[in-house]
């Protein structure tokens, strides 16, 4: 049930008394064409352009990477290269840059 981005699930929760009951959850993403929808003519809004791939650039190697069946991508670090690493993400004139900020342990 729901529509326009709202999403309606059942979760059993455990009171204070111990209690299990089954409750009504409510996830409110919202709509990101709910505009799509109401113009009238089209031509008064400008559609979304998801993002369809991502390349990863590392020394000269290439990667791309497609989302999931959803459109979903996940994107994951660790700090295998540094114990403070940080991603950062930033727009360019080309593209989406995804950084990953830090300091090694030898100081670089």
């Amino acid at each position: 049930m729901g529509e326009d981005g709202v999403v309606l699930t059942t979760e059993n929760l455990v009171m204070p008394s111990g209690e299990t009951v089954e409750a009504v959850k409510v996830n409110v993403v919202g709509d990101p064409l709910f505009l799509q929808r109401l113009c009238n003519p089209s031509e008064l809004f400008t559609p979304v352009n998801p993002v369809r791939g991502i390349r990863v650039v590392n020394d000269g190697d290439t990667y791309d990477c497609l989302p999931d069946d959803q459109g979903n991508f996940n994107i994951q670090m660790n700090d295998n290269l540094a114990p403070d690493a940080a991603l950062r993400v930033r727009t360019t004139p080309e593209g989406i840059v995804f950084t990953v900020e830090g300091t090694t342990p030898e100081g670089t």
